[in-house]
């Protein structure tokens, strides 16, 4: 793996998520350079076969270089072509991401057609919260309807617990 100095990202394109993939049997990639960074699962379905999946990037860290861009999805278009997928999946962290994906796309190679998956595997926002707080504090820093909706799930008796297995 590349290391998680790189940069900030998410936990979808961490060392430990690409470890955890290859622990339920799933082969990784990892491309990267010093502006560009990218773990891919390789996913594979029956009759239609072999896709990269790229959860939460690629991460640009210099999204203003075009030549570099072009370079690094040339790169990763190059290892899918090699390895026989038939596609690559990006859940992109941003629209401006996506944007430039489309623009530099398979430039210098045979045409790539860029589409929009019919669903997202991952979810648009994610909501990050400092358990280090206390319950009050919490509380009043969220909204006056997400107060009222966990005090609803109190009253009918709706818990959370943890579990070890």
């Amino acid at each position: 793996m590349g290391g998680n100095n790189f940069m900030q990202k998410d936990f979808l394109q961490s060392d430990e998520w690409m470890e955890f993939q290859e622990s339920v049997g799933r082969k990784t990639f990892h491309v990267s350079d010093e502006n560009f960074w990218a773990n891919i699962v390789e996913h594979k379905l029956p009759i239609v076969g072999k896709y990269f999946y790229i959860p939460r990037g690629p991460i640009f860290q210099n999204q203003n270089d075009n030549l570099k861009c072009k370079i690094f999805l040339n790169n990763l278009i190059k290892l899918a072509r090699e390895n026989n997928m038939g596609w690559i999946r990006i859940d992109a962290a941003s629209e401006k991401i996506l944007e430039i994906i489309k623009n530099f796309a398979g430039a210098g190679l045979a045409p790539v057609q860029i589409m929009k998956a019919p669903h997202d595997m991952q979810p648009r926002e994610i909501f990050v919260i400092d358990i280090s707080k206390s319950e009050e504090e919490l509380l009043a820093e969220m909204k006056a309807k997400t107060r009222y909706n966990i005090k609803l799930s109190q009253k009918h008796n709706v818990s959370v617990k943890a579990i070890s297995n």
